[in-house]
């Protein structure tokens, strides 16, 4: 007979305050970071974010990162570089190269990833409508 494990969960009122919590979990991670997510911009919300998960790192923590092509477009090449540097796999969903076929680059565009998932260490998961940009401070996503 498997033993249910038991848990507990959070809600959190605003985009800041879930920030607040992710970026606390990413700090405690011992093994990994799993973070899937549709608008990272690496502004003073986002940099902080960029400088925990090079930290994890950089200390052997598994850390990988999907971000959405379009939805995290404002990413910087800077930012993307330190994440590269400090060992974090940095993948972009659904890339936008030239081709000559328009109809499979109108296809790409539509065909978005809006998931907003945080793993750590199998054990704490962030779900729910959190993206990483300043403009969405005050977010509420259970409003």
């Amino acid at each position: 007979m498997k033993k249910e494990k038991n848990f507990s969960y959070q809600f959190y009122n605003t985009t800041a305050e879930a920030w607040e919590a992710m970026y606390e979990a990413i700090d405690q991670a011992k093994k990994s970071i799993y973070w899937e997510v549709f608008i990272f911009v690496d502004d003073v919300v986002g940099e902080r974010f960029v400088k925990v998960l090079s930290e994890k790192a950089r200390t052997g923590v598994e850390v990988k990162v999907v971000i959405d092509a379009i939805g995290s477009f404002n990413f910087s090449r800077q930012g993307e570089r330190t994440l590269h540097e400090a060992g974090v796999e940095l993948h972009r969903f659904s890339r936008l190269y030239p081709e000559l076929k328009v109809t499979n680059w109108l296809s790409r565009i539509l065909h978005r990833n809006h998931r907003k998932v945080l793993i750590i260490d199998e054990d704490v998961v962030f779900l729910g409508g959190v993206n990483v940009d300043m403009n969405y401070n005050h977010w509420d996503d259970i409003y």
